[in-house]
């Protein structure tokens, strides 16, 4: 083993290498190879938790920023409506804004 681990080909291709972690594995005692598995373990299921919290991130602020895009369209549009005259009952249902939205509004 310590020969190939010498053997300058072995970069070349990854199956070497991978060659080279089984060898080194099967040397192990118990001992080390329930510390290896356990560690192993271990990451796998950091790896899971953090997919799973980043898919989560992910949808939650794209959600946000869906939200967050509309509102910024309703009161444009409640702007528009405003500056035409309509009443602001009418701009309140079409906008889903408040009243109190509408009437801060600058036009």
């Amino acid at each position: 083993m310590s020969k190939f681990k010498s053997f300058p080909f072995k970069k070349d291709k990854p199956i070497f290498e991978e060659l080279e972690k089984l060898a080194d594995l099967s040397n192990f005692s118990d001992e080390e190879r329930r510390e290896y598995e356990d560690s192993l373990e271990r990451h796998r299921i950091n790896c899971l938790i953090f997919d799973a919290c980043h898919d989560e991130g992910y949808e939650e602020g794209k959600s946000d920023g869906i939200q967050h895009g509309m509102r910024q369209e309703f009161l444009c549009i409640a702007k528009e409506l405003k500056a035409k005259g309509v009443a602001v009952e009418e701009i309140m249902k079409a906008t889903r804004l408040s009243a109190d939205e509408i009437e801060k509004l600058s036009v």
